[in-house]
């Protein structure tokens, strides 16, 4: 409902007694027929948290999932020089290890 009011999720409630316009409506019913399809939630905002940063996200990439931060996490343990990151998602492992 957030990304459908243009809205920061913190602030829904603050906007929860305005009148909703006709695109905010198509907009929000739009994105919940996609959720009813199974799309993931971050394809439907476009946007995924990950780590410490934001990044964008389409039926094109990979959904970053959050326990691939705990991967994030092992391997800031150590120091390292290279790092690879193969895979058609949205390079949120490389650029939150560098």
């Amino acid at each position: 409902m957030a990304h459908a009011l243009g809205v920061a999720p913190e602030r829904l409630t603050m906007a929860l007694g305005d009148e909703i316009g006709a695109a905010q409506q198509a907009a929000f019913d739009a994105a919940l027929a996609a959720r009813v399809a199974h799309q993931p939630v971050a394809q439907i905002t476009g946007r995924r948290r990950f780590w410490t940063h934001e990044f964008r996200v389409t039926r094109d990439t990979l959904d970053p999932r959050p326990e691939t931060e705990l991967l994030v996490a092992a391997a800031l343990e150590e120091p390292f020089a290279r790092v690879i990151d193969l895979g058609t998602g949205t390079g949120c492992i490389l650029l939150s290890l560098l």
